[in-house]
């Protein structure tokens, strides 16, 4: 019997490691399979959760403003729905909207459209909006390139080229921003422009609003130019809402609810949009500040310089250019300012060897030092004060004659700026 124990104990031992296995892969499968059970639940929980936030916009409006929301519900692709980034943490739910959806709003067919719910980190809706794209070349998209929403929403780099029309539930438009080279070169928001005694209304006693869209054009980042465009005119007693549509990109379209652009219903569950546009604002200074023996030309010259002339051959220290930069970060829709910031102020040419006609090839070098910038704003307010201050050191070594100079002169340059209303 002695010899046959350790046979007994090998076979218990072996039977307890195949059972115990066993039982932990029926573990791991249930788990498993439980996984897959809600992976595969979680579209239809979160297209219940969104169809139930959509159906709460519908409270006390109008048949219009139902229709154009009750249009896009319809037609909500929620099994090609996918989730992006936010860098606040907000989940950005994108869920495609059915080829067609864009010409019953008067937007042409060759726009791309979806549906972009923002979702808090604790799992509540907070806003919407419907992102129409139009291709800069015109071909129709089946599908947006990964990330271009939320690289659009993060202000980073967006990798199509074309138009995105940013419009409510009801289909009215937000704003619009255009995309060239992974850069924003335009943004577009419908403005109202006072009164008006509108030729196309019939009762003169009635007022009326007409509404432009305002353009601004940006160069790397840059505002250089604005232009306006008339969209639509609006009445306080038309509650028509106006000839349908929603992309208002000017020249008769319409504006589906009869509400001014960015306000909310009463009963409107949205939270305030609070996508953001960047804008950067650049100041060139131009300045001497070297001394008149730098400038000193010979009797028999007849070349004075003043600024503008060209320097002559012999050559002269370049005029120094002071370039101070700033941005200003504003919400898209209600262009209330987040925040805003300066650079350093970039001084051009600080190292410089030039030919001068009485000391012969003189070196300037030219450094800051102390350096202070800032921006002064109120966070919802509309401009900011952009400050510099430094002191300009000079240094002349004179590499013909002998001997070097220093002088030190002080700088300082502030400007208001606006959010491009």
């Amino acid at each position: 019997m002695k010899k046959n124990r350790p046979i007994f104990l090998l076979t218990l031992i072996l039977s307890i490691t195949t059972f115990f296995p066993a039982c932990r892969q029926d573990d791991l499968n249930g788990e498993v399979d439980s996984l897959n059970s809600l992976k595969a639940n979680k579209p239809l929980s979160e297209r219940k959760k969104i169809t139930d936030w959509i159906n709460a916009h519908e409270e006390g409006l109008n048949l219009v403003k139902k229709a154009n929301i009750n249009l896009f519900k319809a037609n909500l692709l929620y099994d090609e729905m996918r989730v992006e980034s936010r860098k606040n943490g907000d989940d950005l739910i994108i869920i495609p909207i059915r080829d067609g959806v864009g010409e019953k709003i008067n937007l042409g067919p060759e726009y791309l459209l979806n549906l972009l719910v923002v979702q808090s980190k604790t799992g509540k809706l907070r806003w919407s909006t419907v992102v129409c794209f139009l291709p800069e070349n015109g071909n129709k998209r089946t599908v947006l390139k990964e990330k271009t929403i939320q690289n659009i929403i993060n202000n980073e780099p967006v990798f199509e080229n074309g138009l995105f029309k940013f419009l409510d539930l009801k289909g009215k438009l937000l704003y619009q921003l255009e995309y060239k080279d992974q850069k924003l070169s335009t943004y577009g928001s419908p403005r109202k422009k006072g009164d008006t005694n509108s030729p196309n209304v019939a009762k003169a006693s009635i007022q009326c609003y007409d509404y432009y869209l305002i353009t601004t054009y940006f160069e790397n980042g840059t505002v250089v130019e604005q232009t306006e465009e008339y969209l639509y005119t609006e009445c306080d007693e038309d509650s028509s809402g106006g000839d349908g549509g929603g992309g208002g990109s000017g020249g008769g379209s319409g504006n589906p609810g009869g509400d001014n652009p960015g306000d909310s219903d009463p009963e409107d569950p949205e939270e305030e949009n609070d996508a953001t546009v960047p804008a950067r604002f650049v100041y060139e200074i131009s300045h001497t500040n070297y001394d008149n023996d730098d400038l000193y030309l010979p009797e028999d010259t007849e070349i004075e310089y003043d600024g503008d002339t060209p320097l002559p051959p012999m050559g002269f220290p370049s005029p120094l250019r002071y370039v101070c930069m700033a941005n200003i970060t504003y919400r898209a829709v209600d262009l209330s300012i987040v925040n805003a910031f300066t650079y350093p102020m970039n001084l051009t040419p600080n190292n410089e060897t030039y030919l001068h006609p009485n000391w012969g090839q003189v070196a300037r070098v030219v450094t800051k030092i102390g350096e202070s910038h800032f921006a002064d704003f109120i966070e919802g307010g509309h401009t900011a004060t952009f400050y510099w201050s430094c002191d300009i050191h000079f240094r002349w070594t004179y590499l013909t004659a002998g001997g070097t100079r220093t002088r030190q002169v002080p700088f300082s340059h502030s400007v208001t700026a606006s959010v491009p209303l």
